[in-house]
């Protein structure tokens, strides 16, 4: 006869082999990702040029499973939310949202408001993330007020920045 603890044993087994693979699954996997270093260009009103810059890498992402009402929520196409958000980090909301690893273990997220680009190699932990918005949107709608443009004065910085994620 099988003891208490025996049959208990074998029923948790049994469940965890029937559950959901979420463990095997490289998107239920959390990241924290940590800049090295960051450049860009600024736009500068007195020279009324693009010039390189140098932005601080106090910034830290969380990469990981986004919850799925967030998601749907937050989604406006017609396809199927992504399973994968970025956030930075002390905000609650994902910034980029992104596919899951290809067959190459890399990962790629974008902005659903911005022209942000956030790309990861699984198998060496390094990604970069750049931010295109500024140079590009020139002459687009500000939205504030009405009927003002974005300028160079007023657009956003360009950014490219490269660092490393780690499993947490």
């Amino acid at each position: 006869m099988m003891s208490r603890h025996l049959r208990l044993a074998y029923f948790l087994v049994s469940l965890l082999l029937a559950a959901p693979g979420y463990a095997a699954d490289p998107t239920a996997q959390k990241y924290l990702c940590v800049a090295d270093k960051a450049t860009g260009f600024h736009f500068n009103a007195k020279t009324k040029s693009w010039e390189p810059t140098h932005f601080t890498t106090d910034k830290k992402w969380l990469l990981g499973p986004m919850d799925p009402s967030v998601a749907k929520s937050l989604w406006t196409h017609s396809s199927p939310p992504p399973r994968v958000g970025l956030t930075e980090v002390g905000q609650s909301v994902p910034g980029l949202f992104c596919s899951d690893f290809n067959e190459f273990g890399l990962l790629g997220c974008s902005g659903f408001i911005t022209l942000e680009v956030f790309e990861l190699n699984r198998s060496n932990g390094r990604y970069v993330r750049s931010s295109f918005s500024g140079y590009v949107e020139l002459g687009l709608p500000l939205g504030f007020p009405a009927g003002t443009k974005i300028t160079d004065a007023t657009s956003d910085d360009t950014l490219i920045e490269i660092g490393k994620c780690s499993p947490i």
